[in-house]
């Protein structure tokens, strides 16, 4: 629930004591805000206004103002000053979602007369409102239902009116309040002032259901059966139970088919659900029918728990023969990772394991999620795409095609095994030295003598640097005795006779604990290049690829290169590295759907250009700097659908990173294209 803070208050103040309209960057500059708290902010107060009738008035490229009179402008004034509680009120969304969520958890018809004295607005919006909730609930396959004087109601099937339910409270509740949902602090904590829901939201599904008790239940069985959930499969497991809870207590009981219940039934994770069902029944005294404990189970297949171990399972032993498919997957990716025969083993086991539970919710037509997508895809682009090199090899077996979800869960495996190697495998260095021979051979014979891990392929003068370049294509670091800047390779600078807080920087390089700002450069620019090269693979040659990289890479390093120096100090480069990597992750997707719907110039320069474009232009908005373009209705207008696309992808990254992009710069992005 949004409510009318003390800020929001001081904001409708300035509002009523200046006499010209003000911009949303002046207004976050003033209260020292992001501009997208300040929109959130002012979307509480127009709300909040048009319960007094009055208008927040917004104009583009003008500001914002409240035109009143000066006695209305007094009274409001007074209001403000002489209230010290804080005012609640919802925003649209934030209604939306308070009106289906009340329509969900009621099993009597509620009215829009309750809904808006609930909501503090009139009737008339509230029938509005009803109209946008009805289409939601068309999406889920259920009904709106209404009748004079008795009121609303939704009709469905009893599986998709819980999967909404679930849905509205994980989408909408905080990070911190899912946090508490799986801790087990069990004293009252402040609710976030700026949510709709809560854990008090999941508490108040109905009054006899308590989070607690359904962790309870959970637990008591894992006492008997020694099982494992991630934490954030474990949140939508003690949701979906609640919601199971309090649709069963309520006489809403889900009916599954008897074949689908004796195949679930077949599923070792069927075991724990029943326990955890007894316990249930205990805790609230109603008896769960088998057809809950088959829902509870294949929600706790969906929960990514972990069995293997308890029933002493040889996960080689696999009726459909998927040891061999996996056989065949890992063949695939030695093509292009070399790992020790060990990590071979360990991947193998690991996929095995993993592809199980991929056919089992396959089988159960349970439907995959992977919350890390977005950041597999920027942070391990080539393990994503080995990855799905390997799933057209589980297609061709299996005739089943993974969705990128599981192939980003096959990515982060095969990322965790070659994050593994790179630790265990001996670093490469080379030790550049001016000083003269004598002294470097006392230097590399110092560093070998301190660091025996360490491999000193050869000790070279600047000179001989030159001529022998290609030394650089098999380290991993350059030791020098003066500052080397634009190689490819991260460089510690030692003095010449080198002492101990030189060698425990090298030893810390090694050991991969900490760099100095060089070595952090040379990872942001790679982190950089390798996301960019991510989002353009799919579109260039092979023989036009290298080629390209090696053009972006001097891009990328000028821009970690040239950032100020205390945004490296306090390393918000490699946080700007990184919103780097998510934004192009959303371009590449816009570049997908362009080409899907539009026939467009998509050359290679074209393409190059785009992004060449999109990473300049985020240091531009960051600072408040935008493209202008005096024909811009034009363009918008002649290319409607590639300007559509292109908008709607700038502004979800404008929403997710807090950055203002004007429209303009969308038809920045069209000049590439059309």
């Amino acid at each position: 629930m949004i409510q009318l803070t003390e800020r929001q208050r001081l904001i409708i103040k300035d509002l009523l004591n200046i006499n010209n309209p003000i911009s949303t960057k002046e207004l976050a500059k003033k209260f020292n805000l992001s501009i997208r708290t300040i929109r959130y902010d002012l979307e509480a107060i127009e709300y909040w206004l048009k319960t007094r009738n009055i208008i927040l008035i917004k104009r583009p490229n003008v500001g914002i103002w409240l035109d009143l009179k000066k006695r209305e402008k007094d009274i409001l004034k007074s209001e403000i000053i002489t209230t010290n509680r804080q005012i609640s009120v919802l925003s649209k969304v934030e209604r939306f979602h308070y009106i289906l969520f009340e329509l969900l958890k009621s099993i009597e018809p509620v009215t829009a007369e309750f809904l808006a004295n609930e909501l503090g607005v009139s009737r008339t919006t509230i029938m509005k409102d009803l109209k946008e909730v009805k289409q939601e609930l068309n999406k889920y396959e259920i009904e709106l239902r209404s009748k004079p004087r008795i009121g609303y109601r939704v009709i469905g099937n009893e599986e998709n009116i819980r999967k909404l339910i679930g849905d509205i409270l994980i989408e909408n509740m905080s990070s911190q309040e899912l946090l508490l949902i799986v801790s087990n602090i069990d004293k009252k904590t402040k609710n976030n002032e700026n949510s709709t829901f809560n854990i008090e939201s999941l508490n108040n599904l109905s009054k006899q259901i308590n989070i607690k008790d359904i962790k309870k239940a959970i637990k008591l069985s894992k006492v008997t059966n020694d099982f494992w959930i991630p934490d954030s499969s474990y949140v939508s497991l003690l949701v979906h139970i609640a919601i199971a809870m309090d649709r069963l207590l309520k006489g809403q009981n889900i009916e599954l088919s008897p074949e689908r219940i004796n195949m679930i039934k077949d599923y070792k994770e069927y075991q724990i659900a029943d326990e955890i069902g007894e316990r249930l029944s205990e805790i609230y005294g109603v008896t769960v029918p088998e057809d809950e404990i088959a829902n509870i189970t294949l929600h706790l297949i969906s929960s990514n728990l972990k069995l293997e171990y308890l029933y002493q399972e040889n996960i080689f032993d696999t009726k459909d023969k998927l040891s061999e498919v996996v056989d065949k997957m890992i063949k695939v990716m030695k093509e292009y990772v070399l790992l020790s025969e060990y990590s071979y083993d360990k991947l193998k086991i690991d996929l095995l394991s993993h592809l199980k539970l991929t056919l089992k919710k396959y089988e159960l037509n349970i439907i995959s999620d992977n919350p890390l997508l977005d950041q597999i895809k920027a942070n391990y682009c080539d393990s994503f795409d080995i990855a799905r090199k390997m799933s057209e090899v589980f297609k061709v077996e299996n005739n089943i095609e993974l969705p990128e979800s599981e192939i980003g869960y096959i990515a982060l495996h095969l990322a965790a095994h070659i994050e593994i190697s790179k630790q265990k495998k001996k670093k490469k260095a080379l030790v550049v030295c001016t000083t003269g021979k004598g002294s470097a051979k006392i230097l590399a014979m110092r560093i070998k003598n301190c660091i025996p891990q360490l491999d000193i392929v050869e000790t070279v003068s600047m000179f001989e640097l030159e001529d022998k370049h290609t030394l650089l294509n098999d380290i991993d670091l350059i030791i020098s005795t003066v500052y080397l800047k634009s190689l490819d390779k991260p460089v510690i600078k030692v003095s010449p006779l080198i002492n101990n807080i030189e060698i425990n920087k090298i030893k810390s390089f090694i050991n991969e604990e900490k760099s100095n700002i060089q070595l952090k450069e040379i990872q942001q620019g790679n982190y950089m290049l390798e996301s960019i090269m991510n989002v353009v693979d799919k579109y260039i040659s092979r023989e036009d690829k290298e080629k390209l990289k090696m053009e972006l890479s001097y891009l990328t390093g000028f821009l970690v290169n040239n950032s100020n120096k205390p945004t490296k100090q306090i390393e918000i480069s490699e946080r700007f590295a990184q919103m780097n990597s998510l934004i192009l992750v959303e371009i590449g997707e816009m570049l997908k759907e362009i080409s899907e719907k539009i026939e467009v110039n998509s050359d290679i320069s074209s393409l190059w250009g785009i992004v060449i474009h999109i990473v300049m232009s985020i240091y531009r908005w960051q600072a408040g700097k935008y493209y202008k373009e005096k024909d811009f209705q034009k363009y918008k207008k002649e290319n409607p659908e590639i300007y559509a696309i292109i908008k709607a992808y700038l502004d979800k990254i404008s929403e997710d990173y807090d950055l203002e992009i004007p429209d303009t710069e969308t038809v920045a992005i069209m000049r590439y294209l059309i």
